[in-house]
């Protein structure tokens, strides 16, 4: 969340004067660009780009595994302490639905690996022996064979919901709050936000998982609907941006030719 003073200064000074802003969601963007001055009907709400490409890949049906995202980052407030109440609940969920865990990292990053932190929690810390992941299409495709994700961050979480597959979303920070709040005013029935900030038991994450499992199918349309719905309006705002430099050049053209 944005409180640094000296910046909350120079976006008001400037996001004002802007004639469009897309943003990927409302429920954090609106209050903010409207606390900052700028008027709402220069403000879009399009979804995350990331969208178009996994609602594209998606698959003919829903796939039979639990795809599982760990994010371990002081961003994401998520330490290692966390892992031995996920595994244990990842593990019983699994068990009682009859199906296996799949890994979907998203960040390959060394200094926050999603390989490194999901081989901690699924294999105790052995090397990750998964599928190999050299492209976002790689990761949209294990994410499409699953028929629920669990995860910690938001990218593995926008890949499922666009492919119509319900996500359970684990927060414990204010950012990755507002980041799957955002989600779920986006997919509506399709995020389930487990928040780990105060005392989780065993069960109450595995029943999320259960519950998101067994309304797979009933949410999946609608899930794909609201994909392909921001999708459209992503498009659209990009052309609105190309009218409006293609504007500009025009007064600039013009300008220049009166002088």
């Amino acid at each position: 969340p944005m409180k640094d003073p000296e910046l909350l200064a120079r976006a008001r000074a400037v996001l004002p004067r802007l004639e469009l802003i897309a943003v990927r969601e409302e429920y954090a963007g609106a209050p903010l660009l409207k606390s900052l001055g700028v008027s709402g009907d220069r403000i879009r709400f399009t979804g995350d780009d990331a969208i178009e490409s996994a609602y594209e890949s998606r698959p003919p049906s829903l796939g039979t595994r639990i795809g599982v995202n760990l994010r371990l980052a002081e961003y994401a407030g998520i330490g290692e302490e966390i892992l031995d109440r996920l595994r244990e609940s990842l593990r019983l969920a699994a068990q009682s639905l009859n199906t296996s865990l799949v890994a979907v990292p998203i960040s390959l990053q060394e200094c926050e690996s999603d390989l490194v932190s999901i081989a901690k929690l699924l294999d105790g810390g052995k090397p990750f022996s998964g599928a190999r992941i050299e492209s976002p299409g790689d990761v949209i495709r294990l994410i499409g064979g699953c028929r629920v994700v669990v995860t910690g961050s938001y990218h593995a979480g926008v890949f499922a919901l666009a492919q119509g597959i319900p996500v359970v979303a684990l927060v414990q920070s204010a950012y990755y709050e507002q980041k799957f709040i955002g989600l779920q005013d986006q997919f509506p029935g399709g995020c389930r936000l487990i928040d780990f900030r105060g005392k989780i038991a065993c069960d109450e994450l595995q029943g999320a998982i259960r519950s998101a499992w067994e309304s797979a199918e009933h949410v999946r349309g609608t899930l794909l609907e609201a994909a392909a719905r921001q999708v459209d309006i992503g498009l659209a705002a990009y052309r609105a941006a190309r009218e409006l430099h293609s504007l500009a050049s025009f007064r600039t053209t013009a300008g220049n030719a009166s002088f």
